[in-house]
């Protein structure tokens, strides 16, 4: 995806920003790509909603890892979130230019299923309205899934590379796929409660033990994807397989970064 984003924006011929304040408007303006505007509202909800599955994933401990030499990503949050909207309408931008948009049939059936998903998990409802997050944010998320779909699923089918093309630029390339970015899927079982606290020792214990089971079953062959949407306690990415996308150096725990760009 990140090859697509590229090319995408090597034809935007405008992208502004301005800085991000917590005393703003919801319609102030935080970014323009091309004349369309990402508003604080919009900001604030990735943010908020990022922010929530970030903690769930990794604890509160997540804000005070290094980035950078001595950068914590506390203090690089806000911008790496305002890249990936930028990145996100750069690439929604030009696939509406290709017409590559869902119907809203196909809109409607998308939010009425995250809704149904949603509406079934009281808690993870609850946590959403608390954080601000409305059904207009949700479904325009919902619009912006499908059309990254959309152009994906055309930019693969239209590429046309051969074997021997993509192993000689493999071949020439490998560092910068190890120091670049990877894709991986996860389980979380997590060992802090929904506050972000540690848990006690016997629920890490026990914790420990479901971990090894369900390790067990992808181990035999159970389809990992659906292992995740069962056991996985990342809301984020469980109702995905796990799915955590490509992600670059310093955006994970250093642990699970280490362990996901040594495969």
């Amino acid at each position: 995806m990140k090859k697509i984003i590229a090319l995408v924006l090597s034809s935007v011929l405008c992208i502004s920003a301005v800085g991000c304040s917590s005393k703003v408007n919801d319609n102030d303006v935080v970014a323009t790509v091309n004349g369309n505007n990402i508003t604080a509202k919009q900001f604030q909800a990735t943010l908020a909603l990022y922010k929530e599955s970030l903690e769930v994933m990794y604890g509160s401990t997540i804000w005070d890892t290094e980035v950078e030499d001595g950068v914590k990503y506390k203090d690089k949050f806000k911008d790496i979130m305002l890249d990936q909207m930028i990145d996100i309408e750069a690439v929604c931008e030009q696939a509406k230019k290709d017409g590559l948009t869902p119907s809203e049939k196909e809109i409607d059936k998308a939010f009425e299923e995250l809704k149904k998903s949603i509406d079934d998990d009281k808690e993870y409802k609850k946590k959403l309205e608390d954080l601000g997050i409305d059904d207009t944010y949700l479904k325009s998320q919902q619009e912006q899934d499908l059309i990254i779909q959309k152009y994906k699923e055309n930019f693969d089918k239209n590429l046309k590379i051969s074997d021997e093309e993509m192993k000689t630029y493999y071949d020439e390339h490998k560092d910068d796929y190890y120091k670049d970015e990877v894709k991986a899927s996860h389980i979380l079982i997590s060992t802090v409660d929904d506050n972000g606290k540690e848990l006690s020792e016997s629920k890490k214990k026990e914790a420990k033990k479901k971990a090894e089971e369900v390790l067990e079953k992808a181990k035999s062959g159970q389809e990992f994807s659906e292992l995740a949407k069962e056991y996985s306690d990342d809301t984020g990415s469980s109702s995905q397989g796990g799915d955590l996308g490509y992600f670059t150096k310093g955006k994970m725990v250093k642990a699970f970064e280490d362990a996901a760009f040594n495969l």
